[in-house]
């Protein structure tokens, strides 16, 4: 006999005492927050944890807004510092705000230095770029929604080999790395025999000419030849572990 849920079924269901234990449950359940667009700092402190390390340095290439969708945030409010490279000079102020206890350089970040190049400020900021070509894809493509340009500023460039020997003399746990067109030349320029971040957080998913989206298979095997190893991937980021890492 098939039995037929009715209101009068539920109507039992609906009491204090069960309002009280689902709120309850809600309230002490244990959970983890994520500030990135798609849990990857979770993934990372997993990531970290298997090379036993509980308090990371970062540095945030790419870093954007101080706490939605930033990959680094998470280990901020844990007590980590770290450096943060953000180009639009109002996000840059706003992480120093935020974020005192972190360093936040008003720069980009290229395979060749400069004093002062073109920065498109989109007037959606998480597509700000240094690339003019890159730019007008985002406005011509409805897919990036309504886009323009804002403004149009002059900002200086440094190599993240410049970064890393000043910033970090004796070693980097974690790199992110999300510029909006020059992820791959960064990493390509990057001297890995001498400066190896334990894991590697970059945006591998771009649109390619046929306006589909891609994995950028070019970045997986550049970190591969140098001894990566993928450990996660969000489809929009991929997160690597330094496999010649070894836990002290």
């Amino acid at each position: 006999m098939l039995y037929t849920l009715t209101a009068m079924n539920f109507q039992k269901y609906f009491t204090l005492k069960n309002y009280r234990e689902f709120f309850k449950y809600r309230l002490t359940k244990p959970h983890k927050v994520s500030y990135s667009q798609c849990g990857e700092d979770l993934i990372i402190e997993a990531a970290l944890a298997t090379r036993g390390i509980r308090r990371p340095t970062y540095l945030d290439i790419g870093s954007n807004y101080p706490v939605r969708d930033n990959n680094t945030f998470l280990f901020y409010t844990q007590g980590n510092h770290g450096v943060c490279v953000e180009p639009d000079p109002k996000l840059c102020l706003l992480t120093k705000k935020i974020r005192k206890n972190d360093i936040c350089l008003n720069l980009g970040v290229a395979p060749v230095p400069s004093p002062a190049t073109n920065f498109y400020v989109m007037k959606s900021k998480s597509l700000s770029t240094f690339r003019q070509d890159e730019a007008d894809r985002y406005i011509k493509d409805q897919k990036y929604g309504s886009q323009s340009i804002s403004e149009i500023i002059k900002i200086p460039l440094a190599t993240i080999n410049e970064l890393l020997i000043k910033y970090f003399p004796t070693g980097l746990d974690l790199l992110s790395l999300d510029t909006e067109g020059y992820d791959e030349e960064i990493i390509s320029s990057l001297n890995f025999k001498i400066y190896r971040p334990k894991v590697i957080c970059i945006e591998t998913l771009r649109y390619n000419a046929a306006g589909h989206l891609e994995k950028q298979a070019n970045i997986i095997e550049k970190l591969r030849h140098q001894g990566y190893t993928l450990f996660g991937d969000t489809y929009i980021n991929s997160i690597f572990l330094d496999t010649n890492y070894e836990t002290i």
